[in-house]
Parts: structure tokens; sequence; C-alpha cells
């Protein structure tokens, strides 16, 4: 438990420590800020959910405004479900503990998600399926079944679980869900300054 914690901590410091370097660079800050002047910080807001709790730090908080993120973290508890949300920000959601099922729609994709079940066992289930006894009462609901299970292949969905870390373009909507007998804990680092620095005409 005190392992993937430890690890989790030393990821977002190295983060958080690039991110301080790019960002004096692009501001043009010639203010030092070292490593031993980060303090921890209690989350500033706690939103209580049916699922769970969502708590985010004050992104106008000095630390995290000269790094320019933003942190949230969302705690599902099992059979809850995250809906649907998006951010105008790219993100990295890393996974503290327990497991769990993401899905993600991006803008502007055809239908060619697959889900990350292995190809061999769908084709198990599909033969299972050709070979079920049809019934003429229960012929029609076999057939919706069916194309219901080829629709469902199309979507991308991916199975999360402690210490995985996923990357998010701005504007992608994603979805979670704990199907674990645990919370599910996931943390976010939203890139504010990205969003904020547009490309100048020289640029484009």
């Amino acid at each position: 438990m005190s392992m993937p914690l430890a690890l989790a901590s030393l990821c977002l410091l190295l983060l958080f420590n690039g991110c301080l370097a790019s960002r004096q660079h692009i501001f043009g800050q010639n203010k030092e800020w070292q490593l031993n002047q980060l303090e921890a910080r209690e989350p500033d807001s706690h939103i209580q959910s049916e699922a769970g709790v969502t708590e985010s730090w004050n992104p106008s908080d000095p630390q995290f405004q000269l790094a320019g993120v933003a942190v949230v973290r969302r705690t599902i508890e099992p059979n809850g479900l995250h809906l649907p949300s998006y951010v105008n920000a790219p993100q990295l959601i890393y996974i503290v503990r327990g497991r769990g099922v993401l899905g993600a729609v991006f803008p502007g994709c055809a239908e060619t998600f697959e889900d990350s079940q292995p190809q061999q066992f769908q084709q198990q289930q599909q033969q299972q399926q050709q070979f079920r006894p049809s019934r003429q009462e229960g012929g029609q609901g076999q057939q919706q079944f069916q194309g219901e299970d080829q629709q469902d292949r199309h979507q991308k969905i991916r199975h999360i679980r402690e210490g995985d870390i996923i990357a998010l373009p701005a504007g992608v909507a994603y979805w979670s869900y704990n199907n674990g007998e645990q919370p599910l804990v996931a943390v976010s680092l939203l890139d504010l300054v990205v969003r904020k620095r547009q490309p100048t005409a020289s640029e484009k």
C-alpha cells in the first residue's frame, strides 16, 4: 500500500519539477523555486455524490499557479459511475488504488474503437452463440443481442488498475466505472498553461 503511494508521490514530484522549469521559461520568471519550498496541501473543495467524492485544490495557490497545473482527486465507490465529463486542458490521470473501467470519446473520430478484451475471447463468445438453440419466441431477442454485441466492439474501453497512468488530450470526454470491491481513487493533473498559451502569428 505504501509502495504505490510513494511511487505516485515521486512521479508527481518529478512532473511538478519539470512543469516548474518549463513554466519559468514560458512566463519569463526569474524567481527561483526550490523543491524544499513545496508544502503539502489539503483539498480546498469536497463534492459528495452518490458514487463517491470529488476533491480539488485551488489552482490560484502560488505553488500550483507557478507550475500552471490544477489537481483533482476522485474517489469512486464500488459499483459507482463517474458520469462522462471533459476538461479544456490536457491531463494525466494516475490510478492510486482500486480497479475499474474507463471509456474515452475522441471528438471527430469515426467508429474505429475496439474493446480491450482479447480477440480469442470474442471468437469463443460468437461460436457459443451460433451453437445455442434458437426458440421461436426468443429468436428476435437473440438477434438483437448479437447486434448489440457487434456494436459494443466499437467502443473504446480500457480496463484500469492501481498504478496505471492515462494521458488524455484537451476536450476528450471520458467516464469511469468501479467494478472492483474497494474504492477506486484517481488523481488528475491538468496542464493549464497549454490552454492559456495560444500560438502567435509567426508560429502558425
